[in-house]
């Protein structure tokens, strides 16, 4: 189970040729599930842009509201 966003616009794209984010649900066997964060980018030019270091930060709250959602949910 997983879906990736990909950006097709915006600020972040002025400095990065693409940039896609990929959210992997991953069940274990012995009950619940592993929220898995891939992110693939490619800069427009290596000395302009810098690594984005921003989007692990918002992956890393993202988690935080899905693992309450589910809990609360069950």
């Amino acid at each position: 189970m997983s879906f990736t966003n990909e950006l097709m616009q915006g600020e972040t794209l002025k400095t990065l040729k693409s940039f896609a984010c990929k959210t992997s649900v991953i069940p274990k066997a012995t009950g619940g599930s592993v929220l898995k964060w891939s992110i693939t980018y490619e800069k427009l030019n290596e000395a302009d842009a810098s690594d984005p270091y921003l989007y692990i930060d918002f992956c890393k709250s993202m988690s935080a509201a899905f693992h309450s959602h589910f809990r609360n949910t069950n």
